[in-house]
């Protein structure tokens, strides 16, 4: 599944990578589910036109907002989408080129093979290893290095980083039971969604395995420090509703 908002360059050719992954994995069942967040490019038009040329609609399914809702509440609605499925997993997944969506199936697909009877109990988060860190503004490298203290001091998690954690998978029943939480139904910041379920799950006594995604870039262009303090803020936020949450 996969949020999508004004990346109509880089449409073709992460779709094409994705589906021939897919195909090498030999995976028989899959499909691909996106939300177009009303771009105002034309995003939504090259799905559409990806799908048609390529006689993939039983794969690749698309859905567009009538608004422009932002990433968490797109990110909800494509896990809900998901979830009507009743996969086996889904993965989350964005629509842009600051890591290998190949990489990526690979990777998850090798710990679905490695944990077949433990699976079903763990999300996994893949953190994104940076080839270009060196790149991050002083600002940044200021709020991560308080994020990565509070993250050791207050809920033992060492090498988790929120920022590089756009990738998970999530097994379908616990997938289901977060969905059903009124805390995640009500969330509406724009960022943060993709730490609030993985902590919550984990606070529900679930494994979070956190697995680390090679070949991935900094962008220092959507990096500027207006975005950049909202978002760690967003964490921040984030971190307080895990820990006041009771299951």
């Amino acid at each position: 599944m996969i949020p999508c908002y004004n990346e109509e360059n880089n449409i073709k050719s992460i779709l094409t990578e994705m589906t021939n992954t897919l195909d090498e994995l030999s995976v028989k069942q899959y499909k691909i589910i996106i939300v177009d967040d009303f771009s105002d490019d034309e995003s939504f038009a090259m799905v559409y036109q990806y799908i048609e040329d390529h006689a993939c609609q039983q794969k690749i399914a698309l859905h567009r907002n009538e608004i422009n809702m932002g990433t968490a509440q797109s990110i909800i609605k494509l896990l809900q989408l998901a979830v009507k499925e009743k996969p086996d997993f889904v993965i989350k997944m964005d629509m842009d080129k600051d890591f290998s969506h190949k990489e990526v199936l690979h990777t998850f697909f090798d710990h679905l093979s490695q944990n077949k009877t433990t699976a079903h109990n763990k999300v996994v988060t893949g953190i994104r290893i940076l080839d270009n860190e060196k790149q991050m503004t002083i600002y940044e490298r200021i709020r991560k290095y308080q994020m990565q203290e509070f993250l050791k001091a207050q809920m033992s998690l060492k090498g988790y980083d929120p920022v590089s954690a756009g990738t998970q998978l999530y097994p379908y029943s616990i997938l289901y039971l977060l969905l059903k939480i009124d805390l995640v139904k009500t969330y509406d910041l724009r960022w943060g969604v993709d730490v609030l379920l993985p902590l919550l799950s984990r606070k529900m006594g679930n494994t979070l395995i956190n697995i680390p995604i090679n070949n991935s870039n900094y962008n220092v262009e959507r990096r500027k420090d207006a975005k950049v303090k909202n978002q760690y803020d967003a964490f921040f936020w984030v971190f307080e509703l895990v820990d006041e949450f009771e299951y």
